[in-house]
């Protein structure tokens, strides 16, 4: 059995992608792989956590699973740019694009509509436009296009990659991964207990 599944097999793990992926706690997972520069292993568990999804697919309802999709591939993006996987950002970004055509956030309708923002827009309610949640990444995605045209072309590009884990000392490393570990742990215990969920 794959490591993949072997890790699914847990019987509390649907509760714990549910906690996981909530509004309180993922933005305080990604803050932590973030501030650690944990960016490998991170990439590997997205893929696991989008392959259970995607096995459990039928369960969850239509809104759910979009939403739940849509945190995990703005993730992944974030992931592939920190490693520099050039190639795979700009396949990914592209086949969202196509394939998850409707994957919106809301913006207020008062928002000036520059061209960028407008090619977007996926349909305007009476009070907000619905967005196709790839607009946050635009920037990123025509900076990597350049990056990625600058390498094969064969100009020289050492000074367009990131920092790595191993850039930081192991002191530096132990402290960011404290402090993040603290705030994560208060952020979760709020959240279970306004939930009613225990540990």
């Amino acid at each position: 059995m794959g490591g993949k599944d072997s890790l699914i097999q847990d019987g509390d793990f649907e509760r714990k992608f549910k906690v996981l992926l909530s509004d309180h706690v993922w933005p305080a997972v990604q803050w932590l792989v973030m501030a650690t520069r944990d960016y490998e292993r991170a990439l590997n568990t997205v893929g696991m956590l989008l392959h259970y999804l995607e096995i459990k697919k039928t369960e969850f309802k239509r809104e759910v699973y979009e939403q739940c999709e849509m945190k995990l591939l703005d993730f992944l993006l974030k992931l592939l740019d920190k490693t520099d996987s050039w190639e795979d950002y700009v396949d990914i970004y592209n086949r969202i694009l196509k394939e998850r055509p409707f994957y919106c956030l809301t913006y207020d309708n008062e928002r000036g509509n520059e061209p960028e923002f407008e090619q977007f827009i996926r349909w305007t309610g009476r009070r907000f436009h619905h967005v196709h949640f790839l607009y946050v990444h635009y920037h990123r995605y025509k900076v990597i296009c350049r990056k990625l045209d600058k390498a094969r072309s064969g100009r020289r590009t050492g000074n367009l990659y990131h920092a790595k884990q191993e850039d930081l000392s192991d002191e530096e490393l132990q402290q960011r991964y404290d402090q993040t570990k603290r705030w994560i742990e208060q952020v979760l215990s709020e959240y279970l207990k306004c939930k009613g969920v225990k540990k």
